[in-house]
């Protein structure tokens, strides 16, 4: 089984990421002994793969400070558990990447202390924004910015953007999310 790590903060997406594939969550799957809170999980197949996507804990608290103790845990999870990829998953921000998103990023990816693929999912981007994000220009223009963020582990090809949609229309993201994770296991 693929195990693959869906990181980023509070609100961007990750849980709805998962929702996506409509079956039912199974919360506090453990990395390692002690990290449950907040933690859920979803076994799919692709191309007679399986592959669990993991929906990690949130690194930046109600305060909007860096949380560190989720952080330590996280990587030293990420340092001896099976986890094969990562991707972290920004909110559209007009093409622009915050800060905070390179600094857990950043953060994550100094921990790391193997190779790992790594992803980038920009989710609920407006409408009039999607051109831009998925201009492969702006895709290598982003990689290039996160590049010394992720150790140089992020290229263009692993990018994807993901429009704004409700609930009752997150099926049109399916597809889209089942290509990406398919670049991203090759």
């Amino acid at each position: 089984m693929q195990n693959i790590l869906l990181l980023g903060n509070t609100g961007v997406g990750k849980t709805t990421i998962l929702k996506v594939f409509g079956a039912p969550l199974k919360y506090d799957f453990a990395l390692i002994g002690g990290i449950t809170s907040g933690t859920s999980s979803i076994e799919i197949d692709i191309d007679g793969k399986k592959v669990r996507l993991i929906d990690a804990p949130k690194l930046i608290d109600d305060q909007n400070t860096y949380n560190f103790k989720n952080a330590a845990e996280l990587a030293n999870a990420l340092r001896i558990s099976d986890i094969h990829r990562v991707v972290f998953v920004y909110q559209g921000n007009e093409g622009r990447v915050l800060p905070h998103d390179v600094f857990i990023t950043t953060m994550v990816c100094k921990s790391i202390n193997h190779c790992l693929e790594v992803g980038l999912i920009i989710n609920k981007v407006d409408e009039e924004d999607m051109e831009e994000y998925n201009n492969q220009e702006n895709r290598l223009r982003i990689a290039h910015k996160l590049s010394e963020a992720t150790n140089g582990m992020l290229n263009g090809s692993r990018i994807i953007a993901l429009e704004y949609c409700k609930a009752s229309e997150r099926h049109y993201l399916k597809p889209k999310l089942l290509h990406f994770i398919t670049i991203l296991l090759s």
